[in-house]
């Protein structure tokens, strides 16, 4: 636009990105120099609790350098129309960047703890949203002053609750509203300019668009009715005093969730107590010191051994947090459905722990062939020759039959957040032979045989088997390629077993535990390297010698096992259908390992003119002018072609794979020129032809290519008769009739 800085813009968040690498090499710097020899000096008790202070201090420094930024930069958000890279995108993007390591922009789901949720909805008041706090809010929120969500309402996340729009290519603000007692559930796109009123009911996987007001319950893509409004869902005062006061004096604990946070750098004090050979590690040590920074001569001897000792703590770390997550899970009190609780009440905080933790260890397992056997060891009951990835659960309300598969992102659960209670309807259960792709929602199950592809919601368990649903209304349908013939998720192919050990190992032991040995003992080179090159600090210029050691471990460390190495292991070349056992699947999930979990990109680059060369060295290509607000838009960079000026807003997504029938398929796929992805929307496994349009939330159906120059909605996305859609939707009618 005619007020944009491209070059400015380019410069200014060029400067924030790479420091960010500067900050953690700092931070590493200051526990080294600084935290580490005061912790040998002291006893082994007050480092824990120092420990803890100094994490409590940081996450509120955070947020109150966040809300400095904040009202400095922007004061209020007001709505309005800018110019993409304009001075005001600019500084809309440096606070929503100095956001992302603030407890504002940490992950939530339905099991997170009312501490957490308590104190981020203070800190977003702080930063002026109109958040109340008997509010349940795991969305990340977005243009603060534009967000407004009631008493005793629920917005799930994953995807932003924003009040900003990048769909026209324009930075476009407007208000989002959710009223008392409303309902927005899991993976749900409001639409900047909408409104959830009062009692109002959004169900998962479901858009709200811009102008429309949600009065009554509603699904789909875009939403439409499906109920009336539900008066009884509206909070009293009490209700609301009660729930306030509850969760208040729960969020006292909140230093409880730092513990874990903790653990591994009061481990590492341990270990160096250990190392020094200190008869006493409850006491203080002694020992004379030429540097408030030095370190006592026996540890220093003992250094070269350090990167080794590191490889193997770090694998031991893994090993306890898994081994940590399955002992509670098995062992504390269990959900016996169905039974509601307070949020505030203990059965459901346990219940939240236990999701929260088995999420963690999933996050860490990934795609490894032993979730199946972990998420067992958590209590669910689980069928033999099962397959699945990351997926968010309460364990012992889980029962899945055998040989099924299942993607990531997929929410296994009844489990339901709503009006400050935690509620548990029902068991989930899956069926034999089931087949879910990503980011599904089933509260309640399938029966056997069942297929659901990307993005599906089925309030309730089919009662036919045999049957493949995809989208939200769900669509209803036959594969028959496989499910008439009666074939469907039969399992793995047969393999020879020594592919299936080297599967096995890994994706089991492998990305799991060597690569997080590799990531500790790449740090402790570098606090190594440090410590031998200056011993203590005797000249002004030396720290910074020290910070670029940190920063060259950091970025060589990434460069190496994410660009070199992932791209080495997972190409353009990659063959186009691969079996279960093959090697180009356990090279696909090492490199997923390394890119995105481990060795991840040590800076973020969403929205900045840096994101398209970084993407490029990962294997894709990518035009000019591409604009995108999501770190993880390409899942398969090598067989993505990205064209010039394609937009992409929040949460939107490419994707070039399928896993079906255990098979892992690959195709090259282009998006044009001109092409825009709205929040929320994903372009799987199609083309996308230039100036094509997807509208917010809706999600393409295998093969069938967006058309040049035409707008699509819908789960499957349909062509869209802009004519005609420029007028109210059904639920903007039946809207407007209410109100009248």
């Amino acid at each position: 636009g005619p007020r944009s800085w491209p070059v400015l813009c380019g410069v200014v968040q060029g400067v924030a990105i790479f420091a960010q690498p500067v900050m953690v090499a700092g931070r590493l710097l200051l526990a080294d120099r600084l935290l580490l020899p005061v912790a040998l000096a002291i006893p082994l008790w007050q480092s824990l609790v120092a420990l803890l202070t100094l994490l409590f201090f940081e996450q509120l420094l955070r947020v109150l350098g966040l809300a400095a930024v904040k009202w400095t930069l922007i004061g209020r958000y007001r709505e309005g129309d800018h110019d993409i890279y304009s001075l005001y995108y600019l500084r809309h993007w440096l606070v929503e960047h100095l956001a992302k390591g603030t407890i504002v922009g940490q992950s939530a789901h339905q099991g997170s703890s009312v501490a957490f949720l308590f104190m981020r909805n203070l800190a977003l008041k702080a930063l002026g949203a109109d958040i109340a706090l008997t509010s349940v809010v795991t969305a990340r929120v977005v243009a603060y002053d534009l967000i407004s969500v009631k008493d005793l309402a629920t917005v799930h996340g994953p995807r932003h609750l924003t009040g900003v729009n990048y769909g026209s290519r324009r930075m476009v603000l407007r208000k989002v509203k959710v009223g008392e007692g409303a309902f927005v559930g899991p993976n749900c796109t409001m639409e900047p300019g909408c409104e959830v009123a009062p009692a109002g009911y959004v169900e998962p996987l479901s858009t709200v668009s811009a102008g429309t007001l949600v009065e009554g319950r509603v699904t789909g893509v875009p939403a439409q009715v499906v109920g009336p409004v539900d008066l009884s869902r509206l909070p009293s005062v009490d209700e609301v005093q009660k729930v306030r006061r509850n969760n208040a004096v729960v969020a006292l604990g909140y230093w409880l969730l730092l513990l874990p946070k903790a653990m591994m750098p009061f481990m590492l004090v341990v270990l160096f107590r250990l190392l020094q050979r200190e008869p006493s590690l409850t006491g203080p040590v002694d020992f004379s010191r030429p540097s408030l920074d030095a370190l006592p001569p026996m540890l220093m001897a003992q250094l070269p051994w350090l990167p080794l000792i590191a490889f193997a703590a770090s694998m031991v770390h893994t090993i306890l947090q898994l081994l940590i997550t399955a002992v509670l899970c098995r062992y504390l009190p269990k959900m016996k459905p169905p039974c509601t609780y307070p949020l505030t009440h203990w059965r459901a905080q346990i219940a939240g722990l236990k999701m929260s933790m088995v999420l963690q260890a999933a996050e860490m397992l990934a795609d490894a062939s032993i979730v199946p056997a972990f998420i067992r060891l958590c209590g669910a009951k689980m069928g033999p020759g099962c397959v699945m990835g990351l997926q968010v659960t309460l364990p012992e309300t889980l029962v899945v039959g055998q040989k099924s598969f299942f993607a990531t992102g997929n929410i296994l659960t009844s489990v339901d957040v709503d009006r400050g209670q935690f509620k548990v309807p029902c068991i989930t259960y899956m069926g034999n032979q089931t087949f879910l792709g990503n980011h599904n929602h089933l509260p309640e199950g399938l029966p056997d045989n069942s297929f659901c592809g990307v993005g599906t919601w089925l309030p309730k368990r089919p009662t036919e088997p045999n049957m493949s649903y995809f989208g939200n209304p769900a669509m209803k349908f036959r594969r028959l390629s496989s499910q008439a013939a009666g074939n469907v998720n039969q399992g793995p192919e047969k393999a020879h077993f020594l592919a299936r050990f080297w599967h096995h190992f890994s994706t089991s032991v492998m990305d799991v535990f060597l690569y997080r040995g590799v990531q500790g003992s790449t740090t402790a080179m570098a606090f190594f390297v440090s410590r031998t090159v200056c011993p203590f600090v005797s000249e002004v210029w030396e720290p910074v010698n020290l910070l670029l050691i940190y920063i060259g471990f950091a970025l060589g460390s990434w460069y190496l096992f994410s660009v070199v190495l992932g791209n080495l292991l997972f190409n353009g070349h990659a063959p186009r259908s691969n079996a279960y056992y093959s090697t180009t699947v356990t090279r696909w999930f090492t490199a997923l390992t390394a890119q995105q979990r481990v060795f991840k990109l040590p800076f973020q680059t969403a929205g900045s003119r840096w994101q398209a060369p970084i993407l490029r060295l990962l294997g894709a290509r990518v035009g000019k002018r591409f604009f995108c607000m999501n770190e993880l838009v390409l899942v398969d960079a090598p067989f993505t072609e990205v064209g010039d000026d394609v937009t992409v807003d929040y949460d939107g997504q490419i994707r070039c794979h399928s896993f079906e029938d255990f098979r892992l398929k690959f195709v090259h796929y282009k998006i044009g020129h001109r092409v825009t992805i709205m929040s929320g929307a994903s372009v799987a496994m199609c083309d996308a032809g230039d100036g094509a349009v997807l509208r917010p939330g809706s999600l393409t159906w295998k093969g069938s290519n967006l058309e040049p120059n035409t707008v699509y909605e819908g789960a499957p996305a349909a062509a869209r008769d802009v004519e005609s859609g420029s007028g109210p939707t059904l639920l903007q009618k039946t809207s407007m009739l209410q109100t009248k």
